[in-house]
């Protein structure tokens, strides 16, 4: 600006100085737009990620419930008692059962005995103690 010749050097430097300034301000103004619409697009991607995955998780929880409560009600039917494990199909979370049948392969609790064990109805699947308890029963002549 100082070596221009004349006003008119002067005045064009001025405009082209102007025009670089307005096109910076235009550019970076597109370039955090098109950021912030990037970021609005992910956040609403993770947000119908999360949603479509609970609905997801909440049908199959719900099917596995159900499926677990006839399990359950079914090993009563082949003459399984209730057990102090979460992660079985046959858990109750005590032995106050109303039955006044006594049998052997019964005993008593208060409390799970594995309280952070996944429950059975996570799963919906039998435990290793659920096959073993009903090859007992059926060894002992319950069905």
């Amino acid at each position: 600006m100082n070596n221009a010749s004349s006003d008119s050097q002067r005045d064009q430097i001025t405009q082209q100085i102007n025009d670089l300034k307005n096109h910076h301000h235009i550019t970076d103004q597109q370039i955090r737009n098109d950021y912030n619409t990037q970021l609005d697009q992910i956040r609403q991607q993770i947000k119908d990620d999360y949603n479509a995955e609970q609905e997801s998780s909440s049908a199959s929880l719900e099917t596995n419930y159900w499926t677990t409560v006839i399990t359950h009600e079914l090993g009563h039917a082949l003459g399984l008692y209730h057990t102090p494990y979460q992660s079985d199909i046959m858990y109750a979370p005590t032995d106050n059962e109303s039955e006044s049948t006594p049998s052997p392969v019964k005993y008593s609790w208060t409390e799970p005995k594995d309280p952070d064990a996944t429950r059975s109805y996570e799963t919906a699947e039998l435990s290793s103690r659920d096959i073993n308890r009903a090859k007992l029963t059926k060894l002992l002549g319950y069905w």
